[in-house]
């Protein structure tokens, strides 16, 4: 009997495994969707929500989840779209800043609205970024000042002059900064390109790995647990502190 039992069980398990992968292979090449009066609906397809131009300023953006994806524009002005629900509420203003705040409606059940932000801005943008959300990718071309807060989601961006990031989970990949970083992550792990730095900075993961391929700092590295490789001996004025605790660090020349 308890063999039968098992073996019931294990048709079944199995029979939900590949359920539960062929589901998850239609979210992410075709999407998921439903037949209503013989017309095929895609439920994970959001739709423009919101579609506005500003002049140039300062961004600020707040949002609970889905990505914020900043592109260029060929226009010298700065275009914000959002992707959504239709029943998501939208707040902007304008003052010698540009204000996004997005509040989603609640989602009961399984949430698959693929929900994002494309921010287009002028190739020669030298202004501010602030970005406060819960959930979501964020990949930023370049920017003066950049100021994230950020629950979960990978952080890309490409150029910043003054950096500064609090996450709890998601990799970290910068490609150039031009004057200073602090960045304090519990689990993501923090890869830095280029570090020119002309202040005093600072790099902290609990769990996740720091890299620095090239610097021209001092370095002064602390880890409990994880392994080190320095590879720069700089003399400079200015101060790299690097700590972890379980995370490897590498800095390079």
């Amino acid at each position: 009997m308890k063999r039968i039992l098992v073996i019931v069980l294990t048709i079944v398990l199995t029979f939900i495994t590949f359920l539960l992968v062929g589901f998850m292979v239609l979210l992410f090449t075709k999407g998921i969707g439903i037949d209503i009066k013989n017309k095929y609906v895609d439920i994970t397809k959001a739709e423009i929500v919101y579609d506005k131009e500003y002049d140039l300023g300062d961004i600020s953006i707040s949002n609970t989840s889905g990505k914020i994806i900043f592109k260029y524009n060929d226009k010298d002005n700065i275009r914000v779209v959002i992707y959504g629900n239709d029943k998501d509420e939208i707040d902007s203003s304008l003052d010698s800043n540009i204000n996004i705040k997005v509040s989603e409606k609640m989602c009961i059940g399984l949430c698959l609205l693929e929900r994002k932000i494309i921010v287009y801005i002028p190739y020669d943008y030298n202004n501010n970024i602030n970005i406060n959300t819960i959930s979501g990718d964020i990949d930023i071309l370049k920017g003066n000042d950049i100021n994230i807060t950020s629950t979960s989601g990978k952080i890309k961006i490409n150029s910043v002059n003054n950096l500064d990031i609090s996450n709890v989970s998601g990799k970290i990949d910068i490609d150039s900064i031009n004057s200073s970083v602090n960045i304090v992550t519990t689990s993501g792990k923090i890869s830095i390109n280029k570090l020119d730095i002309n202040k005093d900075s600072t790099l902290v993961s609990v769990s996740g790995d720091v890299r620095v391929n090239n610097t021209n700092s001092n370095n002064k590295v602390s880890t409990v647990s994880g392994k080190t490789n320095i590879n720069s001996n700089n003399i400079s004025n200015y101060n790299l502190i690097v700590n972890t605790i379980s995370g490897n660090i590498y800095i390079g020349g």
